[in-house]
């Protein structure tokens, strides 16, 4: 009789055992989950931030000299050569300046104010 309780004890804790493991694998498959989900929301404010300012930046061009525009983003953007790069070094979303250009600058997170003079595009 021993024996059979002793037996029993065994397959109790062992069932436990296999129950914390089942939830703790889905404790650690939530989380990535959720570490999945913040790095695309980081990913999209980024490309919502570079669509913006490309858009923008050609109303201005397109609607002729003397036009001002003014937006605000929540995000750094480089310009470099027709290109824009929004987002950190882990996230970073591109789009383009369709626009004859080879500048090159950085624009801090803010309000921004895009101008055309005589053609030219000043941000």
């Amino acid at each position: 009789m021993i024996w059979i309780k002793a037996q029993s004890s065994f397959e109790i804790i062992f069932a436990i055992s296999i129950v914390f493991l089942v939830l703790l694998l889905m404790t650690q498959f939530m989380l990535a989950k959720q570490k999945d989900k913040e790095n695309l929301e980081n990913f999209l404010e980024s490309r919502v931030a570079c669509e913006a300012f490309s858009n923008e930046v050609q109303n201005v061009f397109l609607l002729g000299n003397g036009t001002k525009s003014a937006i605000k983003t929540g995000r750094n953007l480089n310009v470099s050569h027709g290109v824009i790069v929004s987002g950190s070094v882990l996230c970073v979303a591109c789009c383009n300046l369709t626009m004859n250009g080879s500048a090159v600058f950085n624009i801090t997170a803010g309000n921004i104010l895009i101008q055309n003079k005589n053609g030219d595009i000043i941000v």
